[in-house]
């Protein structure tokens, strides 16, 4: 019996107008080309598409003010670019949907870029939509869990990979901008992984003081499932000076 061979790629938190435009093309290359062979069978949108930063809790007067016409235009670009499979909701997005349940001018505008962004996962192909919902925001892929990330902070891989992981497995989580990998003492074994992010770091003004911005890099993840064997295996995806770095064959010796 031949191995039933699952890939996929898992990438996000390219923040709208403010993704960077080489890693963002990069990505796009690396979709096209696909892994093992063929092209990914999963592609996997770890939430943060669009920044919403005019409706960003504690926004500066100059957020606030900032018009949301090309954050909408370059998340559906990059929506169109990318065609995600399955789109995670990340705590940027729910911004829209929160606001669209409101009232008054600016509600109307987020009801128009929710339903603006539902139609366009809906002519890329996106077979799934999952909110940024602690029980209901997840998408497995056998043993592998994705995640948007609920949890900020040192730990926080660490952490979510305990709530999500099943024995043996792994999960894969966006939010925190940084490209980590961490073993987790669990009955069976489990891995969490941080995906990285494709949004410019230079431009999220609202992290410029903050310590974690030192850890944020560049990239995401792929890999795949082999569903008759249950082995899995995750590469990351990451910047190196100018260039992006990936692994493009995978051999047995």
């Amino acid at each position: 019996m031949s191995d039933r061979i699952e890939t996929f790629i898992a990438f996000g938190d390219n923040h709208g107008d403010i993704a960077d435009p080489e890693v963002d093309a990069a990505l796009v290359r690396h979709i096209r080309k696909g892994f093992m062979g063929k092209p990914f069978t999963h592609r996997i949108h770890l939430g943060d598409c669009f920044d919403v930063r005019a409706w960003r809790r504690g926004a500066s007067q100059a957020e606030r003010q900032d018009t949301t016409a090309k954050d909408r235009a370059a998340g559906k670009a990059f929506l169109k670019a990318t065609r995600p499979t399955i789109f995670l909701f990340g705590n940027h997005d729910d911004r829209i949907l929160q606001w669209a349940e409101g009232s008054g001018p600016e509600s109307d505008l987020a009801l128009i870029w929710k339903n603006e962004l539902m139609e366009t996962l809906r002519k890329v192909g996106c077979k799934e939509v999952l909110p940024y919902n602690r029980k209901h925001g997840k998408w497995r892929l056998g043993p592998i869990t994705f995640i948007h990330g609920f949890r900020s902070g040192k730990q926080a891989v660490r952490e979510e990979a305990r709530t999500y992981c099943t024995p043996g497995g792994c999960l894969i989580m966006g939010h925190l901008h940084r490209i980590h990998r961490e073993n987790i003492e669990k009955d069976g074994g489990a891995v969490g992984i941080s995906a990285g992010c494709i949004g410019d770091i230079d431009k999220m003004d609202y992290a410029k003081t903050t310590g974690a911005i030192l850890t944020w890099g560049q990239g995401w993840v792929y890999g795949y499932l082999n569903r008759t064997t249950g082995v899995w295996r995750v590469f990351e995806a990451f910047k190196e000076g100018k260039e992006i770095k990936v692994v493009t064959q995978y051999e047995s010796l």
